[in-house]
């Protein structure tokens, strides 16, 4: 499946939680993991395990 995170697109695999999503961006974009924020695209928070689907588009910052 493929989300958007801080505009970049990142492939994960089927069931990935936001989590998942949070640490395939920061690997990619040389950052820590620790320590992120994700919202969704309405500016909702959303919990480090909650559920992703194809096309998210989530923005992490840091705490």
């Amino acid at each position: 499946m493929r989300v958007v995170v801080n505009g970049r697109t990142v492939t994960l695999f089927a069931g990935a939680i936001v989590r998942d999503a949070i640490h395939a961006w920061a690997s990619e974009e040389g950052e820590n993991t620790s320590g992120w924020i994700a919202r969704d695209e309405n500016g909702f928070e959303m919990a480090p395990d909650g559920p992703l689907e194809e096309g998210m588009r989530l923005t992490v910052t840091h705490s």
